[in-house]
């Protein structure tokens, strides 16, 4: 592979006073293009379906979404990635990763994470914390979860000494619309930090450890060993109370609830649909 110099693929656009003069900060300009590849190796991960803490790219995987400085223009502060390698094949995964990597971090610019255009002010927003408003939200948050520390990496420069008020991403030759990052965008995030929503549907089984009455809450130990919280429906929280025994079996088909900004899929807390119950019965 050469490594020589070619199309832009993204612009980053620092936007401040006095910016058009001189440069950034060389700190934060680093912590900007770090927290951007980051992204990066994660939505590759996401799109090859690996996307767990801890997984990391081979030493190969890291050349397909690797980024360089490709160019530096004036007029505020403005700064081109392409890719590293120049490979056509490189090409390719970079212009199929860029467009996730663009809908995730739009995805806080617009401050529409969790619908279109969050507002906390908003009765009907507030009432999303309840789990039959969670079960109507996209089932797939995952990635802006875990993308959510890096991309407050990149909206803690703004507002510093440094003289940052927004930050631009600008992709070229990639039919995804331009946005901006301000201190909007820093409110938003602290707003939505842990909280719930729902993962992808699927069946899990534990035994049966503790009820909740009050809340319909059942404590269940998984075949690893953990222990999670499980929210029920009332007529089958009740069929558990009356029907199961301690470490009755029972097998769950629902959805797991995740934080946002926690960087897992290991499951603590499930949001059940239905259930079976499997021996050791009253």
């Amino acid at each position: 592979m050469s490594n020589k110099m070619n199309q832009t693929h993204l612009w980053i656009r620092f936007v401040g006073p006095g910016l058009d003069q001189r440069s950034v900060p060389i700190y934060d300009l680093a912590q900007v293009l770090i927290a951007i590849q980051r992204i990066h190796y994660k939505a590759y991960l996401y799109r090859e379906n690996r996307l767990l803490k801890g997984e990391k790219l081979s030493d190969d995987e890291r050349n397909l979404v690797a980024l360089q400085l490709s160019d530096r223009k004036r007029g505020s502060d403005n700064y081109g990635l392409n890719a590293f390698f120049s490979d056509p094949y490189v090409k390719t995964i970079i212009t199929a990763v860029l467009p996730i990597v663009l809908k995730s971090i739009g995805s806080f610019a617009y401050k529409s994470v969790f619908g279109n255009g969050d507002k906390e002010d908003d009765p009907k927003r507030k009432a999303e914390q309840s789990y039959l408003q969670l079960e109507k939200q996209e089932d797939d948050h995952l990635l802006e979860s875990f993308i959510y520390r890096d991309v407050k990496t990149i909206v803690t420069r703004i507002g510093g000494v440094s003289g940052i008020r927004i930050i631009g991403i600008i992709p070229e030759g990639i039919d995804y619309p331009a946005f901006e990052l301000d201190h909007s965008t820093k409110e938003y995030m602290k707003q939505i930090e842990r909280k719930k929503f729902l993962g992808h549907i699927q069946e899990i089984s534990g035994t049966l450890k503790s009820l909740h009455p009050a809340t319909y809450i059942v404590e269940v130990k998984l075949a690893t060993n953990k222990i999670i919280k499980v929210h029920l429906q009332s007529e089958d929280f009740e069929t558990i109370r009356y029907q199961a025994k301690k470490d009755t079996l029972i097998e769950m088909t629902g959805r797991p609830i995740y934080r946002m900004g926690v960087e897992t899929k290991e499951i603590s807390e499930f949001k059940a649909y239905s259930i079976g119950l499997i021996g050791n019965l009253i």
